[in-house]
């Protein structure tokens, strides 16, 4: 059995699943390199506006005995103005939780110390230069806000 005897329509299958592999992300190439730097972004929710600043480092995976093979992604979130709420301003907060599937940023912000229901969660999406998607506050019922981080050159 040769090639000319195989269905034009399994050639066409196998074509559109290498097409999504590599547009989902898994042939994209080094996603946390690009993940990596400060972002700013300014959160605005009614007629009030925050803006604020997204540090994110990607440490490379240890080598030797019980060691991770994963890279860990930690990072901080800084508010730089006031929002009128009892929360520490240019005191940068380490960001929890963080979690990266492809292309998608999940984290938690524990703007009190704590995780707590007036964490932030953010979920976001990376694309060429800037992350976008969502904000709120992690107790139940809270709206999202949309947000947009931009990378600082």
């Amino acid at each position: 059995m040769g090639f000319r005897n195989v269905p034009i329509k399994i050639y066409l299958g196998l074509a559109i699943v290498l097409l999504f592999v590599f547009f989902s992300g898994c042939g994209d190439g080094n996603i946390k390199a690009r993940l990596e730097g400060v972002w700013t972004a300014t959160i605005t929710e009614g007629e009030q506006s925050t803006d604020v600043k997204l540090m994110i480092n990607v440490t490379a995976p240890e080598k030797g005995n019980n060691k991770s093979d994963k890279s860990e992604i930690t990072g901080t979130f800084t508010i730089l103005n006031n929002v009128g709420k009892d929360i520490p301003i240019n005191k940068p907060i380490e960001i929890k939780e963080v979690e990266l599937l492809n292309r998608r940023l999940r984290f938690t912000v524990p703007v009190t110390g704590n995780i707590d229901g007036d964490s932030l969660v953010f979920e976001l999406i990376l694309q060429s230069g800037r992350m976008s998607g969502s904000v709120r506050e992690f107790r139940e019922g809270q709206s999202d806000i949309r947000v947009v981080f931009i990378r600082e050159k």
